[in-house]
């Protein structure tokens, strides 16, 4: 590639005489203009604009002098290829606030510049299993990516997004059978996101469509997965002059048909139990429809992020994260035009689902700072809500907010902390708010070898939904009180890859005891929970 300054600019490939790239996408990544005085930050630019274009290896520009004069230049630019077709295949240890520990293998076939404007095709195949507190999940999909190293469809924003704000352009469709948290599902998801960053290299995203589906399969086996609700309900049954008929030789509720049959008797109250069963049995009932109905979610939504790191050796920086996301309103405006239907409980629907309808947002803020040469405290703050409203009554079960686990608050096991002052009796506890801070102390011990001090605080509620239980709710200022506490110890082994993390978390202040016996009453190495986990958790 040739670019004269001074003269006309020039494009060819050396390689045959068929150009692969279109030119002028070529040509907007180019600074370097005609009769353009000589700007090296234009040429810095410029690399990077070609790097970015990630079809290209070690972009390099050269100057020379023309004409026999010194006065006019001309820069050459050099691109080499990389290859169109490349495979890819990785093996990984994956840890996050839903899945304690897991093993994940993805293969990707990659095809680049599939258009001839740069864009790169990817199609992955991936499978992971692991654990998730006492439960065994697994999951297999086909992902679909497609990147387009500008903004497509082609949109007149180049005055305010520009080619040096990196704009992209991903194309998801994605699908996978999972047999998670309980219950087997089919997910199918599909979205448009733009990225790019501005001039301060903020990063944001704009997700103009997300379309996901979750249809569940095997609802039948929930009583069988979740055994606390099953074992809570059963003892109930027991409890009262139930029907012979819904237990089995064992004096157990058969599932499912007993099971039903009594939750059915008691929600219609053919069947009386005191108050306290009655709310029990309820909000069991309500929880089982919500994690097994099949939910249609079509939103947008809009992320930022100001990460102000210089590099992987800077210590001393802050991170600030914000996002947004509103579903249920185009669904909404689609479903009043059409005149479709609605479901037993008045919902509209749209492609014979009863849609979700909420606006959710989170916001993060990250900060370290460094003290002497080998250690640093790590200060993180979190706050998410998830408001229904319109078409729904609550907030999808994946859509929900999670607390416990190594990257939350340690001393208490994932799902197992909240709602509120709640006991935390099922399997996979969620709300839809969530508060959450974290503070560590890191230093060095020997070698590779360092460790941490840390204290966790936060929980999980609901809000603004249709739980009625006032010790799962957020009714006021009053309910900060039931922000949970651990504290504890920690190592971390550095293995150049990744970093190999042990904690130790101690309950210090736990919400669920009565007021007077909160704090450090579980306070004991006896309750203590350990959690493995990789690199550091902020």
């Amino acid at each position: 590639l040739r670019s004269l300054v001074g003269s006309e600019m020039c494009i060819r490939d050396s390689s045959n005489s068929n150009l692969e790239y279109n030119p002028k996408i070529l040509s907007d990544l180019i600074l370097i203009k005609e009769n353009d005085f000589y700007n090296d930050s234009k040429r810095t630019k410029t690399i990077n604009q070609l790097n970015n274009f990630d079809n290209f290896q070690y972009p390099s520009i050269n100057y020379s002098y023309i004409n026999e004069t010194d006065k006019q230049l001309e820069a050459n630019i050099f691109l080499v290829p990389k290859k169109k077709y490349s495979f890819r295949f990785g093996l990984d240890l994956k840890h996050s606030n839903i899945e304690d520990i897991g093993i994940a293998f993805e293969t990707s076939l990659i095809n680049r510049n599939i258009f001839k404007s740069g864009e790169k095709l990817e199609l992955t195949t991936r499978g992971t299993i692991g654990k998730s507190a006492n439960t065994t999940i697994s999951e297999y999909g086909f992902d679909l990516r497609l990147k387009f190293p500008r903004l497509f469809p082609t949109i007149n924003l180049k005055k305010i997004i520009k080619t040096e704000n990196k704009p992209i352009t991903y194309l998801n469709i994605r699908t996978s059978n999972q047999t998670n948290i309980g219950l087997d599902r089919q997910n199918f998801k599909f979205d448009l996101n733009y990225e790019w960053k501005d001039e301060k290299s903020r990063r944001n995203n704009f997700s103009l469509i997300n379309i996901e589906f979750v249809n569940n399969k095997n609802i039948i086996n929930y009583f069988n997965i979740y055994s606390n609700s099953y074992n809570s309900i059963n003892d109930i049954a027991r409890t009262y002059n139930t029907s012979s008929n819904y237990f089995d030789l064992n004096n157990n509720l058969i599932i499912p048909d007993g099971i039903n049959s009594f939750i059915n008797e008691v929600v219609l109250e053919e069947f009386s139990v005191s108050k306290e069963d009655f709310n029990r049995v309820n909000y069991t009932n309500d929880r089982k429809k919500r994690l097994t109905s099949n939910n249609l979610i079509i939103g947008s939504s809009f992320s930022y992020s100001n990460k102000l790191r210089q590099n992987i050796f800077d210590n001393k920086f802050s991170e600030f994260k914000l996002k947004v996301e509103l579903s249920g309103n185009i669904a909404n405006i689609a479903s009043n035009l059409l005149n479709v239907s609605k479901d037993e409980f008045g919902k509209n629907k749209l492609l014979g689902l009863a849609y979700s309808q909420f606006i959710k947002t989170e916001m993060g803020y990250i900060k370290h700072w460094s003290i002497g040469l080998n250690s640093k405290i790590a200060f993180r703050s979190f706050f998410g809500i998830a408001i229904p409203f319109g078409n729904s009554n609550n907030i999808p079960f994946s859509k929900s907010f999670f607390a416990g686990g190594s990257n939350d608050n340690r001393a208490w096991e994932v799902y197992r902390l909240g709602p509120g002052s709640s006991e935390a009796l099922s399997e996979f506890n969620e709300a839809n708010m969530k508060i959450a801070m974290n503070i560590e102390y890191r230093f060095k011990i020997l070698g590779k070898l360092d460790g941490a001090i840390f204290g966790d605080f936060g929980n999980i509620w609901n809000v603004f939904d249709d739980t009625d239980n006032s010790k799962r709710t957020f009714n006021s200022f009053k309910d900060f009180d039931e922000i949970a506490i651990g504290s504890g110890l920690g190592l971390r082994y550095n293995l150049g890859y990744f970093i190999l993390r042990l904690d130790m978390g101690l309950k210090t202040y736990n919400p669920i005891l009565e007021t007077k016996d909160r704090w450090f009453t579980d306070f004991s190495l006896q309750k203590a929970v350990f959690n493995i986990g990789l690199n550091y958790p902020f």
